[in-house]
């Protein structure tokens, strides 16, 4: 059975790179998806609320993302991950396989069909970090409920590589940067997106009216 399907030409299922451990955890996974049984529950983790913060998912992709192949093995993100880097040609891309939402203890994260990114209920949050801890890529932070300068996107491909790959990933042009009056916004590098801080970027609201948004060509910088 093939995980990962790549056009006419057969996938290297395991990557030299993957320890023999590793191979064992997606040969037994393999072995029970072709069984037709699934994958057994990890056991629930106790949360601890944090009642100020609510999970935030940093990407955004849409069904229009550039895909490598098709993903054909149980639902797992960390197993995706782990077979050539999932079907995604962004390697950073959300892999949608419901990691996150089984983790999570309050059913803020709902279920989605395919490989669709979750959707997080944020008034259902526990601010706990258990799906934090279960996104293989870390796409997942927790973030203060008043914060309103997330970016969407860990991406690092740069301007018209990232345009290509993703119609909603961030350029890293820098615009947010230049525009935010408060200086909440900085470098991560020279191809990642930007980071907020969010003490200064409160302190400069309402009266930015949203212009670090307002100048992205994504639009990205905006609230959990």
């Amino acid at each position: 059975m093939a995980a990962i399907a790549r056009g006419p030409a057969p996938p290297a299922l395991f990557p030299a790179a993957l320890s023999i451990l590793l191979a064992w955890e997606i040969f037994r996974s393999l072995s029970i998806a072709s069984a037709g049984r699934k994958l057994p529950a990890s056991p629930p983790k106790t949360p601890s609320p944090a009642p100020g913060l609510t999970a935030f998912r940093l990407c955004a992709r849409p069904e229009s993302v550039s895909r490598l192949a098709s993903y054909q093995a149980p639902r797992s993100c960390k197993l995706a991950d782990a077979l050539d880097d999932g079907p995604f040609e962004c390697r950073e891309a959300c892999l949608g396989l419901g990691d996150c939402q089984r983790a999570c203890p309050a059913g803020a994260i709902a279920e989605t069909s395919g490989d669709s990114p979750p959707a997080i209920n944020s008034e259902l949050c526990l601010g706990c970090g258990i799906c934090e801890e279960a996104c293989p890529r870390g796409l997942i932070v927790m973030a203060p409920r008043m914060a309103m300068g997330l970016v969407a996107c860990r991406g690092t491909a740069f301007m018209r590589a990232m345009d290509r790959l993703c119609p909603a990933g961030c350029l890293g042009c820098g615009r947010c940067r230049k525009a935010c009056p408060a200086g909440a916004v900085s470098r991560r590098g020279d191809q990642a997106p930007p980071m907020v801080d969010h003490a200064s970027c409160s302190l400069g609201r309402p009266a930015c009216q949203d212009a670090c948004r307002a100048t992205c060509p994504r639009g990205l910088p905006g609230p959990p």
